[in-house]
């Protein structure tokens, strides 16, 4: 195997436990973790964690002898830190570096214009792409929205606990959205076809589906009607946008992200996926979403 010896940063954070699952289960990998110096995480006794300040001379000392670095990281993070990283990496020799793309398709100008915040995610592709000749690989993976955890939150716009999910434009716009332990299993198969997916985004997805289908799912596996009311994606925006003036980044982040999404500019790319290239196995909808519904009734 090409890649053996894998760093995860952010191995604490939403992506990153699967990431660390998925890696510890395939044999040829050998794991360990990338944390800040004051982070109380807790990972698992045999896990070689290497702690950071930060410093240029710091990640290098964590990245040296390691052949991957994936970043999970998200926020603010995914400036500066993720650019310190890459700078880091180049001098210590690591072959291929995973960015902390993870979510829409930010290889669409159109989706940058519509959510401020992916620049930071563009400009760190830039960077890498900048630094090929450098003999550095990179893999930016596409995955959409995450299906398991954003309805599970309410993210993605459906209340388990209220039977009620708020539709935007007619709902017809089929959307791609992957479980967290797809993701997992794709940064693993990455790996696993080095050639295959060097220099390139890899767009992978559980399912590609509307919120009508999504909401429909619902009702079946919880048994009852739900209440839905209407909005727009040009709403989401304006309303995203207002927050970004006033500096308020939190409270933008998820109309912006879900403005983009369902309006068919952030995740809609069913016909592009590679799912068959990594040899990812195919997900059940309906089960998917029983088991959602079942988690959150417990």
């Amino acid at each position: 195997m090409e890649f053996k010896n894998v760093i995860i940063a952010g191995a604490a954070g939403t992506v990153g436990p699967h990431v660390l699952k998925v890696l510890r289960d395939s044999p040829g990998f050998n794991v360990s973790i990338l944390t800040r110096e004051d982070s109380s995480s807790a990972f698992p006794s045999e896990v070689t964690v290497r702690k950071t300040d930060y410093s240029l001379s710091s990640l290098v000392s964590a990245f040296t002898g390691q052949d991957v670095v994936v970043c999970a990281v998200g926020g603010e993070a995914l400036g500066e830190k993720q650019k310190a990283m890459i700078d880091a990496a180049l001098k210590a020799g690591v072959k291929r570096f995973i960015p902390g793309e993870f979510g829409s398709s930010t290889d669409n100008p159109k989706a940058v214009e519509m959510v401020p915040l992916f620049q930071m995610k563009k400009d760190t592709i830039d960077y890498l792409q900048s630094k090929e000749k450098e003999g550095m690989t990179w893999t930016g993976i596409i995955c959409g929205g995450f299906f398991d955890w954003g309805v599970q939150n309410g993210f993605l716009g459906y209340d388990l606990a209220a039977h009620k999910a708020t539709i935007y434009d007619t709902g017809k716009q089929k959307v791609c959205l992957s479980t967290l332990p797809l993701v997992g299993k794709a940064v693993a198969a990455v790996l696993m076809k080095p050639k295959e997916t060097a220099n390139k985004f890899i767009r992978v997805a559980s399912f590609n589906v509307s919120q009508r289908e999504v909401v429909a799912a619902l009702e079946k596996a919880s048994g009852s009607k739900w209440e839905t009311t209407s909005t727009t994606s040009n709403e989401a925006q304006k309303v995203g946008k207002e927050s970004l003036q006033r500096g308020d980044i939190g409270a933008a982040f998820a109309p912006l992200i879900l403005s983009a999404m369902y309006s068919g500019e952030g995740a809609s790319y069913g016909e592009r996926l590679d799912n068959n290239l990594l040899g990812l196995p195919k997900e059940n909808f309906e089960e998917t979403v029983k088991m959602i519904v079942d988690r959150n009734a417990d």
